[in-house]
């Protein structure tokens, strides 16, 4: 999704990443554990049979038998085109949920996957699962095989990591429930320092496993039928209950050469048009609507069997009364200001280590330009409670007073001062700013300060799941990214919010924002990211609010270089 000044976020490096992260301080980072209602001890990790498997029932559902597809030649004269396949073949979860906790404790821990079960009896039960069944963050590896056949040989086939959060997943029988709880995000993290994911199929619903294999093609020859099987493997088959007729589905699929250019559109067929008149006299009542006498006259190409085309119909009309309240709306309860909130309504902002270094060079042979060392920076929001920054116009001043909103059990219980917002016109903004969330800065190898980003307004919003195991996490947003949160130049009343469990990422490549690193000497240095800098916000500890991220710059001006260590093990990166 696009950030600030414009650049879309990058999601390239997410295959590469191989580990997740605890935050620093232990109130984003927690020990794996089933969010929501407790859950009975971790049953052994062992393989069942559908007999005595107490889980959901997975199956594998066609959504059709027979479909056509069409293929691109890749190239002039090809025997063979390329064919996005998409079977149209749905995973299924029958009878209860299917849900994966992925997490690890600390950056140290190794990450752990862990099944769910809603037993038929209503109990809840933790199923610790092989770690190797991971493909890293982005799903279930090898769960799923793609075999494409013709006239009874293999033509291809393609082993499938699986993603129970679908970007789109659907409703598989009547009686399921009528939304989904799960992410649907996606599995693959975007920045390299998750600590916990939450993947899921709800009961009744169902995921198309090939969505993330639809960007692959496939050579297949044109004007022939193939029959494309999804099947679970057997692996998962064993490990998850599933039977064999529940663990594959085929499709016939058609390969066509894609027509022509369509022709024009044929012109519209007559359609009846209508002239409305209306007269009303006002109620003596001030309280009522006025009664209209409509009239309508149609003209049809073709009337119905019967009825003249210059036929006049009156349609029947009644007085109605104005809605209106049957007495005056109840106030609500004022929000008090708290000086000193509890620690039981405070949210807790933890900056995770840079990520996503790169350096760039302006300037040309003839004009002397500038290196800048490119980041990332992450600020992520654990504890008990959103952070939700709401300001407020007044007295039509070009800035806005700003609250921090406190909540308990989903509930508005107090508000404190939290500094102001003010509006942004510039390229790539034009939204309201707030001023104190975050600050970045360049530090020489003995922590001192050598440059100072000149970003200061943020524009706060989820951008990036960190940790949705955390007990208060949310596993959808109401949106995410910042499109549409952070208000226009007229507004009265601003709100920007991040909710338990979600970070907000800013990448600084922009002049100003990026760290101006012409004139540094070649050595080691620390890219700081302060959350709350001026501490204008309430949290449960500021301990935790400094990340320090290494990195080593070397080469001639021009042609800088870097190295940035692996963070415990995470995310080493160089160029």
């Amino acid at each position: 999704m696009a950030r600030e000044g414009g650049r879309p976020l990058s999601r390239t490096r997410v295959a590469a990443i191989t580990a997740a992260a605890a935050l620093a301080a232990g109130t984003v980072g927690i020990a794996v554990a089933t969010a929501g209602t407790p859950a009975k001890a971790s049953a052994a990790a062992q393989p069942q049979s559908p007999a005595h498997y107490q889980g959901p029932r997975l199956t594998m559902i066609p959504a059709q038998h027979d479909i056509t597809v069409y293929g691109y030649p890749n190239r002039p004269n090809s025997k063979t085109v390329q064919v996005f396949m998409d079977p149209g073949i749905w995973l299924a979860s029958l009878g209860s949920s299917f849900q994966l906790n992925v997490g690890r404790a600390n950056y140290r821990s190794p990450v752990t996957l862990t099944q769910v079960i809603n037993t038929p009896g209503g109990t809840r039960v933790t199923r610790a699962l092989p770690a190797s069944m991971l493909d890293h963050w982005n799903g279930v590896e090898g769960m799923i095989r793609l075999t494409v056949r013709y006239a009874g040989h293999i033509v291809t086939s393609h082993s499938l990591t699986f993603c129970p959060n679908s970007y789109d997943p659907e409703r598989a029988i009547p009686d399921s429930p009528a939304s989904s709880p799960y992410p649907l995000q996606g599995c693959a993290p975007f920045d390299p320092f998750p600590l916990g994911e939450v993947w899921g199929i709800a009961k009744g619903w169902a995921v198309d496993p090939s969505e993330s294999f639809f960007g692959r093609p496939i050579s297949l020859v044109p004007n022939r039928t193939y029959q494309v099987t999804e099947s679970i493997t057997p692996r998962y088959t064993n490990w998850f209950g599933v039977t064999p007729a529940n663990a594959s589905a085929t499709v016939n699929v058609t390969v066509s050469l894609p027509p022509g250019f369509p022709p024009p559109p044929p012109p519209p067929s007559p359609t009846p048009t209508t002239t409305v008149s209306a007269t009303a006299t006002a109620s003596s009542s001030p309280s009522a609507l006025p009664t209209p006498t409509v009239t309508v006259s149609a003209s049809l190409s073709a009337s119905p069997a019967g009825v003249p085309a210059s036929t006049f119909y009156r349609l029947p009309t009644r007085a109605r009364t104005a809605a209106r309240p049957a007495g005056p709306l109840p106030a609500l309860p004022a929000v008090r200001t708290m000086k000193n909130p509890p620690a039981d309504v405070l949210p807790d902002l933890v900056p995770l280590p840079a990520w996503g270094m790169n350096i760039a060079h302006t300037g040309s042979k003839k004009v002397v330009g500038h290196d800048y060392l490119d980041f990332a920076a992450t600020v992520a929001v654990g504890g008990n409670s959103p952070l939700d920054v709401e300001a407020f116009r007044s007295n039509a001043s070009p800035v806005m007073k700003a609250y921090q909103y406190f909540y308990k059990n989903g509930n508005v219980v107090g508000r404190a001062p939290a500094g102001t917002m003010g509006f942004d016109k510039a390229k790539g903004h034009n939204h309201w700013h707030f001023e104190q969330f975050a600050k970045y800065s360049l530090l020489s190898a003995n922590k001192k300060v050598v440059v100072r980003s000149q970003k200061v307004g943020f524009c706060i919003a989820p951008t990036d799941a960190v940790n949705l195991l955390l007990h208060n996490a949310v596993w959808n947003p109401t949106f995410i990214g910042f499109g549409g949160q952070c208000g226009s130049t007229t507004a009265l009343w601003v709100r920007e919010m991040m909710p338990v469990g979600w970070g907000d990422t800013y990448e600084q490549f922009l002049a100003g924002q990026a760290f101006d690193i012409t004139n540094l000497k070649n050595g080691t240095y620390y890219v700081a990211i302060t959350a709350n800098p001026e501490h204008v916000l309430k949290e449960t500890t500021y301990r935790n609010d400094i990340s320090l991220r290494k990195v080593i710059i070397s080469g001639a001006k021009g042609h800088r270089h870097f190295v940035v260590p692996a963070y415990d093990g995470i995310d080493p990166e160089h160029r």
